[in-house]
């Protein structure tokens, strides 16, 4: 069973989603959780979009989620975007670009991570 890691800005990605895609989301990352790389299909240089060493898995028809797999078998999500051309996979290279010096200390997990319209139902 694979630990779930995002970075910070694949967090607000997780966060904005709403209703039906939060919950094809989730389902993906319950798939990613018991096989990280055999749910996942593997990227490699796509468009001049170099993303090799990371992974993709489909979220209903129009999401993806670009990952990674460390050596302790933890699953350190990307993005979480719209498959609209290549728009996802540019933003997986820039902010693996931008990421690439971050501790595990600086990723989140899921568990602190609790979308909006389940801070309003607990509120009530």
């Amino acid at each position: 069973m694979s630990a779930i890691r995002l970075v910070p800005a694949a967090a607000a990605d997780y966060l904005a989603l709403d209703g039906s895609v939060l919950l094809e989301v989730k389902k993906a990352i319950e798939k990613l959780k018991v096989d990280a790389c055999g749910y996942g299909e593997p990227l490699g240089n796509k468009a001049g979009i170099d993303l090799f060493g990371f992974y993709s898995i489909r979220a209903g028809k129009r999401i993806r989620l670009i990952y990674s797999v460390d050596d302790k078998d933890t699953v350190i999500i990307r993005v979480i975007g719209r498959r609209e051309g290549f728009a996802v996979h540019k933003t997986a290279e820039q902010r693996i670009a931008s990421l690439a010096n971050m501790t595990a200390e600086e990723l989140i997990t899921l568990s602190e991570l609790v979308p909006p319209e389940e801070q309003e139902q607990a509120s009530t």
